[in-house]
């Protein structure tokens, strides 16, 4: 394939060599570097390579033309250092390039599939996050038309037009621009015909348009509900009552699901208060047992301090909703009831331990905390919760890699780390100038210049701690992780004050109302008093994201987490048509430090033998130091009980945490499993009743001819990424009994295959049974029609290394790994197409989750 992307070799080589890299070892790193199967090569006498990240990069991340890594820093050095001034752009580049080199920095991943790719007509964002709200706005039909429509003089066209315009372009609420059109002397009436309120349908559609132009852009969108009316309230003076702010979930989810840009589908969170009237039918939303309803978005609810109080002291809590449209004649009504607190509190924690949603926003923390709460308030969050955004900005993220700062001799680095930390600010910064046009719309532009939010954090945190041979869940390793984010904190933000100098703050600064953030209140007394005197260049900085994908090319594990596990099993998307390929993990870390998962030593701590309240404290520790939010999983064993996630929610409301998110093993299908929890059944129950999994949208099989007693027969067995999943069959004489029997036994076979009966188990009941004709077929006895469906089942099994000569004829099917050691393919339940990696925070990323976040 012919390159797209134009390199200087010759630029390259001087960069390596900046870089650290000897001129004796430079044509063997280049070699390396530029092969992703020899970059990822493991490097012992076992041989072979770390087949995951050779995938994701290559899919994911590479440019046409890309064989390695190599390429693709080069590219996102010289993309990003390009928006500088053409007499610094040589000595950034190389600073950029030094840091990304060997994924010290881990860019988000927009920025590592999108930087310097110009090939496409359509540049992607290399923004991961987007807040669009349901806002009022305007009848196209009608603006263009004033004249015919609304009667107005040639004198009072413009004017009119301008107002609206302006005023939805700068975010004007809606009461204000209503008011002063009043003020133009327009009616009511007029009004009413030109604007819609957010509480309306086109408000809603209009929503899902401009989400779908950020989805097409490579974007993932948070949209909050609570603007939206209750469930059977009047709708206008008519006699019609809403359907409830739920009832819309369904078609924003399903607008996700479709939406494509690379390859990469749309992620979606959706948000409620929890003083929403719907706000029980939003917790309960997914809760039909094939999870058909709202499959492609989180769900999260906004808790409020007043909600937390009246669980705290078990009081009545109000749920009410205002209708804020001066146009509408039930203008200013209130529908309100009252519930009991603890039981709604009681509900919301039994679906999360159920099913791992909705996750839980402490909004009020998140608010008070923001830095830009007095320009822009916050509207909603990303759809893995780490970034809390105002409507229509954006956010752009990279990660610090902390094992590429921790020494040979098991010491952090701090000096490198300091220098990295300010770079990458710098690089994160030049990322907003980049990415200006690449915005799906003209007010996501507007606010994104105006408060340029960048999102810093870090990756690789379980694996630095045991590097240094520290504990993740002991004192001494919150004494180190809170050294790390202090300085990573003081020095981010003077980096940003640097360039507030350098090219100016952010448009929307103001010290009055920007100190008012609790955060910039906790800032060391040095940098509040630079930040009054020089400005500040963006009005967030740092953010703590999950790095699904980041974390498999880097090698390392995700985020803030501790490490998952030493080895399991995860299965991967590969490209939209539901294809999937089953890879076997061990630990990078842990191979390369000791070569085995036995015997480790005692500050070698996995993400389920961690103490749930500890990783709280863990949380907010980070927490001080991070001014947006955290992606981040607490993963608990399956026999977790309700009581004790209900507590980890209250001390994390108490220890002032903005959010958090719990996953119970087992409660979600399309996740990582540990080993232990491999093998078990993960079928739902509904009623004391097996509930079968989900039948795919695409299987893969295969269709048999066999002769029978009443005609041939066509069997057709198919399977998902868990197994053999149903069996067709047909008999050649249309219609008749034979063909009804054939049909109704087919189906059988498929529920139970499909609710985790063993094949071998199937089989066993088929063979045997007699007809009134048997017939021979290459040398066998068919007996009758399910005798031919047993033994094309029980070929099927034989075909694809199943022993099924014994009774436990269904024993798993294996598959060669890494190690050479079979991979049971039936025994764990892997990722789903969005999904999600549930050891960081994409609780339902599920997207698949390697990219949603």
């Amino acid at each position: 394939m012919v390159s797209v992307i134009s390199y200087d070799e010759g630029r390259l080589r001087r960069a390596l060599v900046n870089s650290g890299v000897e001129e004796q070892g430079l044509e063997r790193y280049i070699q390396r570097a530029s092969d992703s199967k020899l970059y990822y090569s493991w490097g012992d006498d076992q041989g072979g390579q770390d087949d995951l990240a050779v995938d994701v990069l290559g899919k994911k991340y590479l440019a046409p033309g890309e064989t390695g890594p190599l390429q693709m820093w080069d590219r996102i050095a010289r993309a990003i250092a390009s928006v500088e001034t053409p007499e610094n752009q040589e000595r950034i580049y190389l600073d950029f390039f030094n840091v990304l080199k060997d994924f010290k920095l881990v860019p988000g991943g927009r920025i590592m599939h999108g930087a310097g790719r110009t090939e496409a007509r359509r540049e992607p964002t290399l923004s991961n996050c987007y807040v669009i709200p349901i806002t009022w706005g305007y009848s196209q039909d009608v603006i263009e038309s004033l004249e015919e429509v609304l009667e107005l003089g040639p004198e009072k066209v413009d004017d009119v037009r301008k107002i609206v315009m302006d005023a939805r372009r700068s975010g004007m609420k809606y009461n204000d621009v209503v008011n002063c059109l009043l003020g133009e002397e327009l009616t009511k009436l007029q009004l009413s015909k030109l604007l819609y309120p957010a509480d309306s349908l086109d408000a809603i559609y209009q929503n899902m348009k401009e989400a779908a132009l950020v989805y097409r852009s490579g974007g993932g969108v948070g949209t909050d509900l609570s603007a939206l009316r209750p469930k059977g309230t009047s709708v206008n003076s008519t006699m019609d009552t809403a359907p409830g702010a739920v009832e819309f979930m369904n078609i924003l989810s399903e607008s996700t699901e479709t939406v494509a840009q690379h390859g990469r589908r749309g992620a979606l969170m959706l948000t409620l208060r929890v003083d929403h009237p719907d706000i029980e039918h939003f917790i309960t939303i997914k809760d039909d047992p094939e999870r058909t309803r709202v499959q492609h978005a989180n769900i999260s609810v906004l808790l409020t301090n007043e909600f937390m109080e009246a669980v705290e002291c078990e009081r009545e809590f109000r749920l009410h909703w205002e209708n804020e449209d001066p146009l509408n004649l039930r203008y200013g009504k209130v529908e309100e009831r009252s519930v009991n607190a603890k039981e709604l509190f009681d509900k919301i924690v039994r679906h999360a331990h159920s099913s791992a949603e909705p996750g839980l926003i402490f909004w009020d923390a998140m608010r008070e905390y923001h830095n830009g709460e007095y320009m822009a308030p916050l509207e909603s969050t990303n759809p893995c919760g780490e970034q809390p955004l105002a409507p229509y900005t954006s956010c752009n993220l990279s990660n610090l890699n902390l094992t590429a700062f921790v020494t040979e001799n098991g010491k952090f680095d701090f000096d490198s780390f300091i220098t990295a930390v300010r770079v990458s600010t710098r690089f994160l910064d030049d990322v907003v100038e980049y990415n200006t046009n690449n915005h799906a719309l003209h007010r996501i532009r507007t606010a994104v210049a105006n408060d340029r939010r960048i999102g810093l954090g870090v990756t690789g945190l379980g694996d630095a701690l045991v590097m240094m041979g520290v504990k993740y869940d002991n004192e001494m390793g919150l004494e180190t992780v809170e050294n790390i984010m202090r300085t990573m904190r003081d020095e981010a933000y003077r980096t940003s004050i640097e360039l507030a100098r350098e090219k100016g703050a952010f448009p929307a600064f103001v010290w009055e109302g920007y100190s008012r953030s609790k955060f910039v209140q906790s800032l060391p007394e040095e940098i509040r008093r630079a930040i009054e005197r020089e400005g500040i260049r963006n009005v967030t900085v740092l953010t703590m994201p999950p790095v699904g994908t980041g974390s498999i090319v880097t090698q390392t594990s995700s985020g803030i987490e501790p490490i998952f596990a030493t080895g399991y099993d995860r299965t991967v998307k590969q490209g939209d048509r539901g294809d999937t390929k089953k890879y076997r993990v061990y630990h990078p870390l842990v191979r390369r430090l000791f070569g085995t998962d036995e015997n480790l030593p005692p500050y070698v701590v996995t993400a389920h033998k961690i103490d749930p309240f500890f990783r709280v404290r863990m949380q907010r520790i980070i927490q001080k130091y991070v001014d947006t939010s955290i992606s981040s999983t607490i993963n608990l064993p399956e026999d977790t009980s309700v009581e004790t996630v209900a507590q980890i929610y209250m001390d994390s409301w108490k220890q002032g945490l903005k959010g958090v998110t719990v996953y119970r093993e087992g409660s979600r299908r399309g996740v990582l499993e540990t080993s232990e929890h491999a093998g078990k059944s993960l079928e739902q129950k509904v009623n004391g009743y097996v509930h079968p999994r989900t039948r795919p949208p695409v299987t893969t099989g295969v269709t048999e001819r066999i002769r029978t007693g009443e005609g041939n027969l066509y069997v057709t067995i198919n399977e998902d990424d868990r197994g053999i999943c149903e069996v067709f069959s047909a008999i050649g004489k249309a219609g008749g009994n034979a063909a009804a029997q054939s049909e109704a036994i087919s189906r059988l076979i498929s529920l139970a295959l499909r609710s985790g009966i063993d094949p071998g188990e199937v089989v066993e009941q088929l063979i045997g049974i007699s007809g009134p004709v048997s017939v021979w077929e290459d040398g066998e006895l068919i007996l009758s029609t399910p005798d031919a469906l047993g033994k094309a089942l029980r070929r099927h099994l034989q075909r694809k290394g199943f022993n099924s000569s014994a009774k436990n004829s269904g024993v798993q099917l294996l598959q060669q790994g890494g190690d050479g050691k079979g991979i049971a393919l039936n025994g764990t339940c892997p990722e789903c197409g969005s999904s999600v990696q549930m050891e960081t925070g994409c609780v339902t990323c599920l997207h698949c989750g390697w990219t949603k976040c």
